[in-house]
């Protein structure tokens, strides 16, 4: 005969095998995703044309990235002081040179490529604000850079990791809070429009 110990143990198990079940389907979600996005980059890339290639980067950042979220973790504490209308400017200035950026950035990776890293590479690791996804750039003379995208619920993307520990968010926190502090909400969006034409966006 069954004990209500033995029973209650069977449940707890049941329930303990089927959570990674449901975690491993997340992480496989935004694995996939990831996969994606770099599927467009890499055919950006074969586009010879600027103004083409910038075109393809940013359909797919926009499409993966989470550009809304990406700027007000970015500009932290001081975001909920801006009035809307200034918030909405400031999200348009970010995204543009955000974008321009990274487009500028995978000009220099003519000849590499994008991998995810297989799935017994990836820990499944799940942070403050979404689950990690692994994965590396590799050059044209064949050295590899960790790259680390942390995807939302929602599956987009609101923080890169460089070198597996350099936040983006952190670093574009400290820059921004420097433009904030010299003349406020204005102040950031001429250094955003500023950093986007000289990377050679619009």
């Amino acid at each position: 005969m069954v004990t209500r110990r033995e029973l209650l143990g069977s449940i707890g198990a049941a329930a303990a095998l089927a959570w990674p079940s449901g975690a491993r389907a997340q992480a496989d979600d935004a694995a996939a995703r990831i996969q994606a996005f770099y599927d467009s980059l890499q055919a950006a890339l074969a586009e010879s044309d600027p103004a083409r290639r910038m075109a393809a980067v940013s359909e797919a950042m926009t499409r993966t990235f989470d550009i809304a979220a990406i700027t007000r973790l970015a500009i932290g504490p001081h975001w909920s002081k801006i009035p809307a209308p200034k918030q909405a400017s400031l999200q348009d200035a970010f995204g543009r040179y955000f974008i321009a950026t990274y487009a500028s950035q995978l000009g220099k990776a003519a000849g590499g490529r994008f991998e995810v890293l297989p799935k017994a590479e990836q820990k499944n690791e799940q942070r403050a604000g979404g689950r990690l996804v692994r994965t590396r750039v590799i050059d044209g003379e064949g050295k590899a850079t960790p790259v680390d995208y942390l995807v939302n619920a929602e599956g987009r993307v609101v923080d890169i990791y460089l070198g597996g520990t350099v936040s983006m968010l952190a670093a574009r926190r400290s820059e921004f809070d420097g433009a904030l502090k010299a003349g406020g909400p204005d102040a950031l969006e001429a250094h955003l429009r500023k950093r986007t034409e000289a990377v050679g966006g619009t």
